[in-house]
């Protein structure tokens, strides 16, 4: 992967290292083969574009004889050398906010600051963002600043035409330029409550999408920001994948998505020291108890909450007793913070003296407070915080699967109806969107087939013994003991499975007692065999 940059031009200085790494922060990348990366701006003239094999360029490029052009000059890309290109700057600008992490594309070309409540210590947003301007530029870098509510729209801001274009040090370049972009302003401030209306005229690849996505609609004609977020959601799962649709409600501001901070070089930790060796669980639970509070108010200071707390346990005799604690939303109470951790203590045997005990937080900022209505009652229920913190203290008491949601399939196998998903599972997808659908309206349709179904079914059907040849009439035997039917209601015929080894065949009833239980059986139409597969409760 390379880009190509000029070295011979009277008022473009030689390309720096500085600019190099701006070079390669701007552009897309092509994986797995040589391809331009970035150009410079007399490159482009000659026809070269970033998506161009090597072996293309190498053809476009004048040869000995023909009319002197400025030397080209080609440099090796690295998005691991840009990352941490991106970090060291962000050492510099902590002063400006408390949280600054990295975008996440492959390409790393941003620093997303959280600024809320920074503005009024440099005398507003406007002079924030021109002091910034400045620092950046003093590091060598030509940055472009957007502010905005979210961080979706400040992203798609200083990526209106899906890469950043490179501003030339040379006054006359930027005079003979004619070309105008909407936005390329060194500056973007968006007011409160403008940004979706700020993102109506912005390509479709400022939007962060994933090319698969942007390639799909724009197929579908779906060219704009503004067309894309006037799509109908409920439409859209079955064409766009689950990132594109996440991305699709930050757009909208339905969903914030959260900085993911980078690690800290001061990190936010306690650690305590005993004179004497601790031997009892108590003792450990107010050693805990000082060190969250410490931590907490770390964390207080920072603005920031934890993610996760790492504990450790130093024996007398050198060894480690590991005590590690996951939170699904920020934490910064410090009671919250004991509290969780003493649940993982309450799990693991403490069988030798503990001389020393730290304690280590993974950070992220912490979600903007919601001005509650002081006359609602309604207001002063948090559900989507109350339920994180119930998945809290059950992932950490118990298990990280300990904590599922049930969730409706395809299948109309009663055995595989529904199916058991960990809130904590590892298969992409937000957590904050699972929370946010349990505690709205929001949820997937179940199968109308389902309601005059048993809630509880058997894991494994068991097999039912009939007393004459028709257990419809005359009865059956269930667990050593006779059961007279009173009534019937079925059969409901349910044939599928065809396509593994072994499909459903079966007849099932609702059979009611003269003892007053009701029952949910079916007969294997291939054995004739009855089995008990629920029980209506």
């Amino acid at each position: 992967m390379l880009f190509l940059s000029p070295d011979a031009d009277p008022d473009v200085e030689p390309t720096s290292a500085t600019d190099r790494q701006f070079l390669h922060r701007i552009f897309p990348v092509a994986v797995h083969s040589s391809v331009v990366v970035a150009v410079s701006e007399p490159a482009s003239e000659l026809g070269i574009q970033p998506g161009m094999p090597l072996a293309e360029v190498r053809g476009i490029l004048p040869s000995q004889g023909q009319t002197p052009v400025a030397e080209i000059r080609f440099h090796a890309w690295s998005a691991a050398v840009d990352r941490q290109a991106l970090a060291d700057l962000a050492e510099e600008l902590h002063k400006y906010a408390p949280v600054i992490g990295i975008d996440d594309q492959p390409v790393p070309d941003c620093l997303l600051l959280d600024i809320t409540g920074c503005g009024p210590l440099f005398g507003g947003e406007s002079s924030l963002a021109e002091r910034l301007l400045r620092h950046i530029r003093v590091a060598g870098f030509h940055p472009r600043v957007a502010i905005s509510e979210s961080v979706a729209s400040a992203w798609a801001l200083v990526h209106t035409d899906g890469f950043i274009q490179m501003l030339h040090r040379s006054s006359r370049r930027q005079q003979e330029t004619t070309r105008k972009i909407e936005w390329d302003l060194p500056v973007t401030i968006i007011p409160s409550g403008q940004a979706y209306t700020s993102l109506q005229s912005l390509p479709l690849e400022a939007g962060r999408l994933s090319p698969d996505d942007t390639d799909l609609l724009r197929q579908l004609g779906v060219t704009t920001l503004g067309r894309l977020l006037q799509l109908p959601l409920d439409d859209l799962p079955s064409r766009l994948s689950r990132g594109a649709l996440s991305r699709i409600r930050q757009l909208r501001g339905d969903h914030d998505e959260l900085i993911t901070p980078l690690p800290e070089r001061i990190p936010v930790a306690a650690a305590w020291t005993a004179e004497n060796p601790v031997t009892t669980v108590q003792t450990l639970r107010q050693v805990q108890r000082h060190l969250c509070e410490k931590i907490s108010e770390q964390l207080s200071r920072r603005h920031i909450g934890a993610t996760r707390l790492e504990c450790q346990l130093l024996t007398e005799t050198g060894g480690i007793i590991l005590l590690n604690t996951d939170f699904v939303r920020p934490v910064q109470s410090a009671g919250q913070l004991t509290e969780l951790l003493g649940l993982r203590l309450e799990s693991v045997t403490i069988n030798r003296p503990i001389v020393k005990v730290t304690v280590c937080a993974s950070i992220t900022p912490v979600p903007p407070a919601c001005q509650r209505d002081l006359f609602d009652s309604r207001e002063h229920l948090s559900p989507q915080e109350e339920l994180a913190t119930l998945i809290n203290r059950l992932s950490n008491r118990l298990d990280h699967s300990a904590a599922a949601t049930v969730e409706a399939t395809e299948d109309v196998r009663p055995e595989f109806t529904f199916r058991l998903r960990p809130l904590l599972g590892d298969d992409g997808q937000d957590l904050r969107d699972r929370i946010h659908r349990l505690v709205t309206s929001e949820t997937s349709p179940i199968p109308s087939l389902c309601f005059h179904r048993p809630v509880r079914l058997l894991t494994t059907p068991e097999a039912v013994t009939a007393v004459d040849e028709s257990l419809l009439t005359s009865g059956f035997v269930l667990r050593g003991r006779r059961e007279n039917v009173s009534g019937v209601v079925g059969p409901e015929r349910l044939q599928t499975g065809w396509w593994e080894d072994v499909g459903a065949s079966r007849d099932y009833y609702r059979i009611t007692t003269r003892s007053g239980s009701r029952y949910w059986m079916y007969q294997e139409l291939r054995t004739r065999h009855w089995f008990l597969h629920g029980v209506f409760d």
